[in-house]
C-alpha cells in the first residue's frame, strides 16, 4: 500500500473555527438525544459524544483567537489533559476571556 499523505486546503481561521463549532453542536445534539430524560442504555457512547463536543468547542474558540490549524492538530491533538496542551489551552482562554465570541469568529 502506498504511503498516503493528507493534503488540506488552506482555510481562513474564522471559517475553520466556525466549522469546528458547528461540528461541536452536532455532537452535543447527538449526546442530548442519546441521554433524553436523563436515561441512556449507552453511557460510554454518551460520554464520548459529550467529550468530543467539548473538545470541538474549545478548539473552535482557540482557532477563533488565532491558534493555527497545524498547531491545534499537533500540539493540542485529542489529549486535553496533557500538561503541555492544557497549559496552552488555559493560557489562551484566560488571555482572551473578555473577547466577544461572535466578533472573534468573524476575524
Amino acid at each position: 500500500m502506498p504511503n498516503e499523505t493528507n493534503i488540506e486546503m488552506p482555510q481562513p481561521l474564522g471559517l475553520f473555527a466556525t466549522d469546528l463549532f458547528v461540528r461541536g453542536e452536532e455532537y452535543l445534539l447527538a449526546f442530548e438525544r442519546l441521554t433524553q430524560d436523563g436515561k441512556t442504555e449507552f453511557p460510554h457512547a454518551g460520554f464520548s459524544l459529550l467529550a468530543h463536543a467539548l473538545e470541538l468547542f474549545l478548539k473552535s474558540y482557540l482557532a477563533a483567537h488565532g491558534i493555527s490549524k497545524g498547531k491545534l492538530k499537533i500540539r493540542y491533538s485529542h489529549d486535553l489533559l496533557r500538561p503541555s496542551a492544557s497549559a496552552g489551552y488555559w493560557q489562551c482562554l484566560r488571555s482572551n476571556a473578555s473577547t466577544c465570541w461572535s466578533s472573534a469568529c468573524t476575524r
